[in-house]
């Protein structure tokens, strides 16, 4: 079942160390920006969704996380595995902490939320 973004407790997966847990809370304080989103909880991970459709996973890691990206472009030397998952899809992940959360992993998110909420107005 899906949370609000902005109504959520932090899952205990994510409280394994300190950077993981203030990473993530970065990271969501930035998704609560984009509207609509909501938060499934996973047992090992959690989904950002917009209209039903997931457009982040957020893995949690020892030194921060692995956020996979939805987006219609593979990110390249960025992303530590890309996966195509249909012809205009593709999973990018990305393993980041406090340092590495900037204004290109914003604007990937942006782009990947903007893409779902495309999808939803075409459906």
């Amino acid at each position: 079942m899906a949370v609000d973004v902005m109504h959520h407790n932090v899952p205990d997966i994510f409280a394994r160390s300190e950077d993981c847990l203030e990473t993530y809370k970065v990271l969501i304080a930035f998704v609560e920006t984009l509207d609509g989103s909501a938060i499934e909880e996973k047992k090992a991970s959690v989904h950002v969704v917009v209209n039903n459709a997931a457009y982040l996973g957020v893995h949690p890691r020892k030194n921060g996380l692995r956020v996979t990206i939805v987006l219609e472009r593979p990110l390249g030397g960025e992303a530590i595995k890309i996966e195509q998952v249909s012809k205009k899809r593709f999973y990018n992940d990305v393993d980041m902490n406090l340092a590495s959360f900037d204004d290109h992993v914003k604007a990937w998110i942006r782009e990947a939320y903007k893409l779902k909420v495309a999808d939803s107005r075409a459906s």
